[in-house]
């Protein structure tokens, strides 16, 4: 390995023979590993859906929405934790990536660390998905989309510990704007983005084991929005103060959860009654009484859902 980093990736063929030695021994050991044996492809309406271990953190959470405002949720599936892991077995890719991992939490080396992590994304995206994942992708597509081919998808990450009390926010890539035909390269990617430099640093930085995370990825139709964004039902910043914040882009957010752009922010206080106590403007101290994309009413409204 230092031999190939001194060498600007020289040797990188190397790997492939460390690699064939070390899955060799551990089949000496231990035998050939068992993949995870859940439903590869679930959808959001079935009862597999609230199990986050198998769907993640945030594909569980719009399932139970999709079950609490069935009119208001859009239809969905997701590529379970379990697919991921058969993708990481039918090619042989486990030993490969702990190996690349190997010391990545002690390293001051910022240029190893970041070809060591491109390196495992690399190996993701070029990752064959077996025919059985593959077909089971298509045909809950297929059955969403069903006459209108030119549906465009959203394809976001739904890891474990996901959206939980580690919100992994904005550490995981989403893919808006999909083709029915790229769904299986925007799931190879959606899977590669576990290995971003920001995403392995955060599992470094909260103690959580390469893999404590696997991966799920959830699928749903784009629809068309007059704005985005995010809903605090705490004011982070002033817990005590019964507030909640709207952040607000018009348009998509994926810009502003990457922390690309500035959102406007609402504060609406939620009792006695709820009101609106102020507007922010994106970049602005002074406050507006409206926005232009988004009535009072309708904050009102999400305020109340």
């Amino acid at each position: 390995q230092e031999l190939n980093l001194m060498t600007r990736n020289h040797y990188r063929d190397l790997y492939d023979v460390i690699f064939g030695l070390r899955n060799d021994v551990d089949q000496v050991f231990s035998g050939d590993r068992v993949a995870a044996n859940g439903p590869l492809v679930v959808g959001l309406d079935g009862t597999e859906s609230e199990d986050p271990a198998l769907v993640g953190g945030k594909a569980c959470g719009v399932a139970r929405l999709h079950r609490s405002f069935p009119d208001l949720a859009p239809p969905g599936f997701v590529a379970t934790t379990s697919a991921y892991y058969r993708i990481i077995e039918d090619n042989d890719l486990h030993d490969r990536i702990r190996i690349m991992l190997d010391n990545l939490d002690v390293t001051e080396d910022q240029d190893r660390f970041s070809s060591q992590t491109r390196a495992i994304r690399r190996m993701l995206n070029e990752a064959t998905v077996n025919s059985e994942i593959e077909t089971a992708i298509r045909r809950q597509a297929e059955q969403i989309s069903g006459k209108n081919p030119d549906l465009l998808w959203a394809v976001r990450s739904s890891a474990v510990y996901e959206d939980g009390p580690r919100s992994f926010a904005g550490q995981f890539d989403s893919e808006l704007q999909i083709r029915s035909a790229d769904l299986i390269t925007a799931y190879r990617h959606v899977l590669s983005s576990r290995f971003t430099d920001r995403a392995v640093k955060y599992r470094i930085y909260h103690n959580l084991r390469e893999i404590d995370s696997p991966m799920a990825v959830l699928f749903m139709p784009m629809v068309v929005p007059a704005a985005a964004g995010v809903v605090y039902t705490v004011d982070v910043g002033r817990p005590d103060s019964d507030d909640m914040i709207i952040s607000a882009v018009p348009g998509l957010a994926n810009h502003l959860v990457r922390g690309e752009v500035r959102a406007d922010t609402a504060v609406i206080s939620k009792r006695p009654a709820m009101k609106i106590n102020r507007i922010v403007p994106a970049g602005g101290e002074e406050t507006a009484p409206a926005l232009s994309y988004l009535t009072n009413e309708t904050l009102l409204e999400i305020a109340r859902l």
